[in-house]
């Protein structure tokens, strides 16, 4: 709860939420997708730990920040926000740091108005927790608007794909519950045949979608994929970190050939939800 407090006390008088907290970057992008980690965080430590505490203590701040988005930013319920994509995606180069193939690239404004509706959720979530009905409809309906505003932008009823068909368009779209009921198969569909014909059964997202990739084949019956992606041993995988004598995760999938203009060797965020798939679908220790 100490990483939330820092959040709230880098919040600026505007509502307006740095990229990095405690903020001694002071990256005030107004991005969506990575403060987002201020909501995602509190409902994580309520699930895993039924602790309330920091939900009552920071809703304030959240209602504040998302109120704040939604007046600077959302036109006709899409939210632009989005600074930083579906940050290192494999890239096709093993020297490159970031993709230049823009297959590889998912939508900024899709990124951002999937995120935002994840958030109203959990906001709509906290509200009926802490009795505040009235903040909860109204986060229910802002909901409904803002998911019929990105299927009618991004969804292709024809192909059944997300914006350009990235595995993290359709990805993100299915587990934040906005893929149309009747076509859910499909997007599906979408996602495993580019992982296993494009990528070749490796991975197929960068930051944000690999948060649900092992989750999201797993819950949809294709458990034999998401064990295929984790015990590959060649690029791009956390096979191949180990095999090239990594003891920490890259910040790059490529981390040993990439440029060192920015490589770290030492970056959790590659791990996804790994560690939960571990625990909760390998080891079947349910939280």
């Amino acid at each position: 709860a100490k990483w939330l407090d820092d959040i709230e006390d880098s919040q600026l008088e505007s509502g307006s939420i740095p990229d990095v907290a405690p903020n001694y970057w002071a990256i005030y992008n107004d991005d969506v997708t990575w403060p987002a980690a201020y909501l995602i965080i509190a409902n994580m430590l309520y699930n895993q730990y039924n602790n309330i505490e920091p939900i009552v203590k920071h809703y304030d701040s959240m209602k504040k920040w998302l109120l704040y988005m939604k007046d600077s930013y959302m036109v006709d319920y899409l939210m632009p926000r989005d600074a930083y994509g579906d940050w290192c995606m494999p890239p096709e180069n093993p020297r490159l740091i970031h993709s230049n193939d823009p297959a590889r690239k998912t939508d900024g404004q899709l990124l951002g108005t999937s995120f935002y509706y994840h958030l109203c959720g959990l906001m709509e979530r906290f509200a009926k927790l802490l009795d505040k009905q009235e903040d909860a409809e109204t986060y229910a309906q802002l909901s409904l608007k803002v998911k019929d505003a990105f299927n009618k932008k991004f969804f292709n009823t024809k192909t059944k794909q997300y914006g350009n068909n990235t595995v993290t368009a359709n990805l993100i779209s299915l587990c934040y519950g906005m893929a149309p009921l009747e076509y859910e198969t499909e997007v599906f569909r979408n996602i495993t045949d580019k992982t296993e014909n494009e990528f070749n059964n490796h991975i197929s997202t960068g930051l944000i979608g690999i948060q649900w990739l092992m989750r999201g084949l797993s819950d949809r019956g294709r458990f034999d994929l998401a064990f295929r992606i984790a015990t590959n041993l060649d690029y791009p995988s956390w096979g191949y970190m180990i095999e090239s004598g990594a003891t920490t995760i890259w910040e790059l999938w490529n981390g040993n050939t990439a440029s060192a203009d920015m490589n770290s060797g030492n970056h959790v965020m590659l791990l996804g939800d790994f560690v939960v798939w571990c625990y909760e679908y390998l080891a079947g220790i349910q939280n």
